[in-house]
Parts: C-alpha cells; sequence; structure tokens
C-alpha cells in the first residue's frame, strides 16, 4: 500500500520535529512512527527525500539527529532502506557529510563524523554480508539456498 497524501505530510510533520535544529534531545517515539510509515510502499524512497531536504550542513544538531534518525531506520526499518542506502549516490552523501563535518573543530562535530563513519561501515557491513537483517539477525535463507527440511 502507498503512502497517502495524508501519510506523507505526517510524516514530514514528524521529520521537522525529529530534525529541529535546536538543541533538544532526539525524540524516539516520532522517529518510531517516521519508521512504521517507511514500511509502506515507496515509504523508503520518501524517507530518503525527505532526509536530503534537510539542512544537514547548516546545523550540527540536526546533523547529529539526522544519524540518529537514520541509524534507526536502517535498524527497525523497511529493508528497502538498507538497499537504498547501499547505492552510490546515497553513499556518496554520507561521504560529502563527513568530509563537511571532519574540518570542524568542536567536540559535537567530532561526534557526528565518528557517527557517519560507523553508519558506513554499517552500510558497508551489509553489502558484504547480506544475510544478515538491519537489526543484525541472520536470515541464512537470504544468501544461501540451504534445503532446511
Amino acid at each position: 500500500m502507498e503512502l497517502t497524501h495524508k501519510e506523507r505530510t505526517e510524516m514530514k510533520k514528524h521529520m521537522s520535529k525529529v530534525l529541529s535544529g535546536k538543541e533538544k534531545p532526539f525524540d524516539g517515539l516520532r522517529a518510531r512512527a517516521i519508521v512504521l510509515l517507511t514500511h509502506r510502499t515507496n515509504g523508503a524512497e520518501v524517507f530518503l527525500k525527505m532526509t536530503q531536504s534537510q539542512p544537514l550542513r547548516m546545523n550540527r544538531y540536526t546533523a547529529w539527529k539526522y544519524c540518529n534518525l537514520l541509524h534507526t531506520a536502517l535498524r527497525y526499518g523497511t529493508p528497502q532502506i538498507l538497499e537504498l542506502m547501499q547505492q552510490p549516490p546515497q553513499q556518496q552523501l554520507l561521504y560529502a557529510l563527513s568530509n563537511y563535518w571532519a574540518y570542524h573543530t568542536d567536540a559535537l562535530c567530532g561526534c557526528i563524523l565518528e557517527y557517519l563513519q560507523l553508519l558506513l561501515h554499517k552500510i558497508s557491513f551489509h553489502q558484504n554480508y547480506a544475510f544478515f537483517t538491519g537489526a543484525l539477525e541472520a536470515d541464512i535463507t537470504k544468501e544461501w539456498d540451504l534445503d532446511l527440511w
């Protein structure tokens, strides 16, 4: 089932609350609502388009919350998010963000850089070991064709 206009608006509202530039803690409840909406058809594409339109280079708090949201989506979201993040344009976005935050000397910027590198390692791990889900649960039937009977 595809995302309706109401669900897109709801996702956009939750996204603006989660990725606010204010120095507030990461809102996990709204992040879970976003992750649940990604399980709809085209939810992963809508999620990635909405996150790319955020000012990730303008505000360090937004960038930190983006890392948290992306990690939550990779872990609990639809497997399609992981597949889309393995494509070169998405990885180039994360590399560009990590290069941008590498030149800042603030302590939070260092944390953002490390978190982005962790996300890149997580994505490359899942490229190499496709039988692990985003939550690191082994699904051996995904890669290997085993007769389980």
